[in-house]
């Protein structure tokens, strides 16, 4: 692995460099934190607005669920309680 030497001005001007780019960070930190407490005392003031307006969308429900339409199926070899038109002709 290849070692990197710098001399002492290129050391410092690095050690400048890097705690700029800190203070620049910590002061757009604090910009942030001010503008986030800014935003909380808004949301405090402004009351909570229902946010549905209008009609609902989607399928209207039906009456009745489908399971409960339908009736048991027949067994073979049963007899059905209905009475079919086409079964039974005499």
């Amino acid at each position: 692995m290849k070692t990197v030497k710098f001399n002492e001005e290129e050391v410092e001007l690095l050690v400048a460099l890097y705690e700029d780019e800190l203070k620049e960070a910590e002061s757009y930190i604090d910009k942030l934190q001010q503008t986030l407490s800014k935003l909380k005392k808004q949301a405090e003031n402004v009351k909570a607005e229902p946010t549905r307006t209008g009609k609902k969308r989607g399928r209207k429900p039906k009456n009745q669920p489908r399971e409960q339409n339908r009736q048991p199926m027949e067994r073979k070899g049963e007899e059905s309680p209905r009475v079919s038109k086409h079964r039974n002709r005499n």
